[in-house]
């Protein structure tokens, strides 16, 4: 979808995080100013984003190849929670992020040289190492899984799933320029676990 609030496209989302991106904003310097009290060798978080991307002989170069890109919300989505928690679990999630210079993106996916695979709801779809991501104009969308990401590439257009409105919506008069921003739909939460509707046969959770 449209808007810098972007939300990826997942039917019966239980859980969904925008994380800032903008590493000049003032949320940043603030956690800049706690890693300070820790003893990490990384002066800040642009450096241990920097450190973790160049490292391993990488060709990509943070300053130049990322960072311009960067200043949207990244938000993640999923139905279950334990994908953002447990590498062994399915890998559910759904990211996209609106670059802010697609120029740059363009740029880094020809640095980088994924495969392309084919065309997907009019976005451009490639692998890379077992991960699979899209791009159509200044969009680019991860997913766990190259099943998933078709899905959610399929399902933009429709109504079937969180969007930005009721996002932003369930945040209602929370701050705009937090860290991260999270959503999580409990009642879809609980009917979705093994004894979920037992659990709501108690009246508080119910």
């Amino acid at each position: 979808r449209s808007g810098s609030s972007v939300v990826p496209s997942v039917t019966d989302v239980t859980n969904a995080v925008a994380i800032d991106t903008n590493l000049d904003g003032d949320q940043y310097k603030s956690l800049d100013a706690i890693l300070a009290k820790f003893p990490i060798d990384a002066p800040s978080l642009k450096d241990l984003l920097r450190d973790e991307l160049e490292g391993d002989g990488s060709s990509v170069n943070f300053e130049e190849d990322v960072e311009p890109i960067l200043g949207n919300p990244f938000v993640v989505s999923a139905t279950d929670v334990r994908s953002f928690l447990d590498s062994s679990e399915t890998r559910d999630f759904v990211a996209a992020l609106k670059v802010t210079d697609q120029e740059a993106l363009d740029n880094l996916i020809e640095k980088t040289g994924p495969r392309e695979v084919g065309e997907v709801a009019g976005a451009t779809k490639y692998e890379d190492g077992g991960s699979a991501f899209a791009v159509k104009d200044d969009m680019v969308v991860f997913a766990g899984s190259s099943e998933r990401l078709d899905q959610a590439l399929e399902r933009a257009d429709g109504a079937d799933h969180l969007d930005e409105e009721t996002f932003d919506a369930a945040l209602e008069g929370l701050p705009q320029d937090a860290a991260a921003r999270v959503y999580s739909d409990l009642q879809l939460l609980i009917g979705s676990e093994p004894g979920g509707e037992q659990a709501r046969k108690v009246e508080w959770v119910g």
